[in-house]
């Protein structure tokens, strides 16, 4: 890889981590960053929303409060899920991903 793609990657990741760190999206410290605010102003999270904030060390828990707080429901197929591996996303997270829908239905009123 090129050393200065590199360096400009780690450059965008130590932004992002900077700016994402203090975010549950109504928390945010200062949206510098176009990315993230458009993450926050989502109505659901995207799979690559989800790498991309991993990527970044935002944490299981943060995550997880955002898929929560957006309502997001996954429908993960096995290619999905090994995606989300070889991004390095938690089992823990994907596991929550994986149980959204059953979630969703729990929260239906009968």
């Amino acid at each position: 890889m090129n050393i200065t793609l590199m360096l400009n990657k780690r450059i965008a990741l130590f932004f992002s981590l900077l700016v994402l760190n203090g975010i549950l999206c109504g928390e945010m410290i200062e949206p510098t960053s176009e990315g993230i605010q458009k993450i926050c102003s989502k109505d659901k999270v995207t799979l690559e929303d989800i790498k991309t904030m991993n990527d970044a060390g935002v944490t299981d828990d943060k995550i997880i409060s955002l898929i929560k707080s957006t309502q997001s429901i996954y429908y993960l197929t096995p290619a999905d899920i090994e995606d989300l591996k070889k991004a390095g996303v938690s089992k823990r997270v994907i596991d929550y991903m994986q149980q959204t829908p059953q979630n969703t239905l729990r929260k239906t009123p009968s």
